[in-house]
């Protein structure tokens, strides 16, 4: 049977940060061999592009940047991008997420917050919180054809990895489910994120000029 395809238009745009093709750009960076050069060329992008990573990018974008990684690495190393993600020349995409947040849950539920009102396509909601573990829903409205294949549920498994590493916590588990249809035009995919409790080794990120970025432990990346 043929799948009926909804006109674009149907659609939310949608919006990501910079931060998360620029984590791919560093993990390919950091494995040599040439492999983030010929990543850049096959995904259309230039370094420049991704040097602001508080800078917003199209949806549509990370999948065309998903699909390239995965022709010069793996799906595995998607989410083993994950320290990328909290490198010191990365951190500037979480102040929003950060700010207010006291722990991984609360930060978790904002991961949205760097989208505008006006090209939201996800929206996260915490469906339980305890020590050391949270269980949470994003529900997506962009084009349900850009979550085929699971690559962008990797790089989401990814952002929920780095949470707890950005409080000085270890991420030890994140466990997506399936995707469900949930409204008329929208999608939603379930995540569990467990991570160990450590005493406090974190690098203290000071708040700069202006408050770009609210002070926050930054841990430096754990090996799994």
């Amino acid at each position: 049977m043929k799948r009926d395809v909804l006109h674009p238009a149907s659609f939310p745009a949608g919006q990501v940060l910079a931060a998360l093709p620029k984590a791919l750009l560093l993990y390919l960076d950091a494995r040599g061999t040439g492999a983030a050069d010929e990543w850049l060329r096959t995904c259309r992008l230039r370094r420049d592009d991704l040097a602001d990573e508080t800078r917003t990018l199209p949806v549509i974008t990370l999948r065309s940047a998903l699909d390239a990684f995965v022709k010069v690495a793996s799906r595995e190393e998607i989410e083993l991008s994950w320290p990328h993600l909290v490198a010191r020349d990365n951190l500037g995409a979480w102040a929003r997420v950060l700010r207010g947040a006291a722990n991984p849950s609360q930060a978790f539920s904002r991961l949205d917050g760097s989208e505008s009102e006006y090209a939201r396509s996800t929206r996260w909601e915490t469906l339980d919180a305890r020590r050391g573990f949270w269980r949470g829903r994003v529900l997506i409205s962009h084009d349900p054809a850009l979550e085929e294949g699971g690559l962008m549920a990797l790089m989401r498994a990814a952002e929920l990895r780095a949470g707890p590493a950005l409080y000085g916590h270890r991420p030890t588990d994140v466990r997506a489910e399936g995707v469900v249809a949930h409204e008329a035009s929208s999608l939603a995919q379930t995540y569990e994120v467990r991570w160990r409790t450590l005493p406090s080794k974190a690098i203290v990120l000071g708040a700069t000029v202006g408050g770009a970025l609210v002070s926050a432990p930054i841990a430096a990346a754990h090996p799994l």
